[in-house]
């Protein structure tokens, strides 16, 4: 059936009809997750999520990025990757099923109650699940984000986001949640490590959190930037000895050896 699914959505007159569709017949008979499989491996889906829905429909995404981080996984021979910002667990759970052992960060309850599950349905005893965040500070959090369902978009509050500024305060969704300084929490040496950090405007936090760890470690870093902020995070990198070699739309590589 799903297969049927996404070829239809490729036909131009069904792109939009068949998603929305599928999505009211699931709100009629109150489904809120479908288990589905890609890559040997079983994810929770939820259809109510614009990331889910992607996975769901076209089978992919952001898969240049995690077939790419996987293939430098197997070039340097790594051993332990770091996901901060997990949400659901896509990079976390197609990571799992290589020889490796995952540590995977998100704070949002919702999102990682999917996160748990997925790590339950495929019996990831490699994968190590943490509700919280990561940053430069250990401390109660606000987090937000501009519609309930968009929670791949989940912030961590600073009155200084510029995305603020297009949003209502009192529109915006909020919830509680914790945040602790990363070097609090990673303290490995002497490792060769992958991170990955896709964490909505707040990666300079993060990596000021998790300086030691970068100083004590070989790391390779897949970090999400957009535009405004590039200059920013690649000049600190920089900074502290890395080097940045190579880029896929707004995910940008860094290695320190």
């Amino acid at each position: 059936m799903i297969s049927i699914i996404r070829i239809l959505v490729k036909i131009k007159i069904f792109k939009r009809l068949i998603p929305s569709l599928t999505k009211k017949i699931f709100e009629l008979f109150n489904i809120k997750n479908i288990i589905i499989k890609k890559e040997g491996i079983f994810l929770s889906i939820n259809l109510k999520n614009p990331i889910d829905r992607q996975i769901f429909f076209k089978d992919d995404y952001e898969e240049e990025q995690i077939n790419y981080l996987k293939r430098l996984i197997k070039k340097y021979n790594i051993k332990r990757y770091i996901d901060i910002g997990a949400h659901m667990g896509i990079y976390s759970s197609l990571i799992s099923n290589e020889n490796i052992k995952v540590i995977a960060f998100e704070p949002y309850k919702k999102s990682f109650e999917q996160l748990k599950l997925n790590k339950q349905l495929n019996n990831f005893d490699n994968l190590t699940i943490n509700n919280y965040a990561l940053s430069d500070e250990s401390k109660k959090i606000t987090m937000w984000v501009s519609e309930k369902e968009k929670t791949g978009g989940m912030s961590i509050f600073d009155k200084n986001d510029e995305e603020l500024k297009k949003y209502e305060n009192k529109n915006l969704m909020k919830v509680e949640a914790d945040s602790f300084i990363g070097d609090d929490v990673l303290k490995f040496e002497k490792e060769i490590l992958a991170i990955k950090i896709d964490v909505e405007r707040h990666e300079y936090k993060v990596l000021k959190g998790i300086n030691k760890l970068l100083k004590k470690n070989d790391v390779v870093i897949q970090v999400e930037i957009f535009k405004k902020r590039q200059n920013d995070i690649i000049r600190y990198l920089k900074e502290n000895n890395f080097i940045n070699f190579h880029s896929i739309n707004n995910d940008f590589y860094f290695k320190n050896f």
